[in-house]
């Protein structure tokens, strides 16, 4: 073998170079896999600086399919996750809210207890214990006992919510 050097071996690069074809990004892959092929051969032929020249660009070429493998597979993922979570912050928004109105009804249900002539207000709903959070918006249409309406508006998602005396959760559809 003229020119080669026996005190260093070149590395073909042949098994991450396959790795990275199937796992990671097949046209890169490919590219290693054909530089990783020429190592041996023109080792064989003498040709140690061709040989190392080969080694050389299917490591590089490896390193590019696991790269790009890597950065496509990010991108699914976060393609697939953040609609995720939007779907699940707007469920949370939600739930939220209707804990809020039930919390609302079962003070209005205590203060009617008491109270069954008088108008229900927000305060006597602080009074009885239920906590409102800054993002939602409570508002009392009608306090009487025979027909009470509280109306909840979630900031955070922008919709709005009405509970009537039998204390049933419904969202108003806005029309857009």
């Amino acid at each position: 073998m003229v020119g080669a050097d026996p005190a260093k071996p070149v590395s073909n690069y042949l098994v991450p170079a396959i790795l990275t074809t199937i796992f990671c990004c097949l046209p890169f892959g490919i590219v290693a896999i054909v530089y990783a092929a020429q190592v041996n051969s023109k080792l064989q032929a003498g040709d140690y600086n061709g040989a190392v020249h080969s080694s050389r660009n299917a490591k590089i070429w490896s390193w590019v399919s696991f790269g790009l493998g890597l950065i496509l597979s990010l991108l699914i993922l976060a393609a697939i996750a953040i609609p995720q979570f939007f779907v699940f912050r707007e469920r949370a928004n939600t739930a939220k809210t209707h804990a809020v109105l039930q919390q609302a009804c079962m003070a209005t249900e205590s203060f009617f207890t008491v109270s069954p002539d008088k108008e229900i207000t927000i305060d006597d709903l602080i009074v009885g214990n239920v906590t409102v959070p800054s993002d939602i918006q409570l508002s009392i249409e009608d306090g009487t006992s025979e027909n009470f309406t509280i109306v909840a508006v979630n900031k955070s998602n922008g919709k709005t919510y009405i509970m009537k005396r039998d204390c049933a959760v419904e969202e108003l559809q806005v029309a857009k």
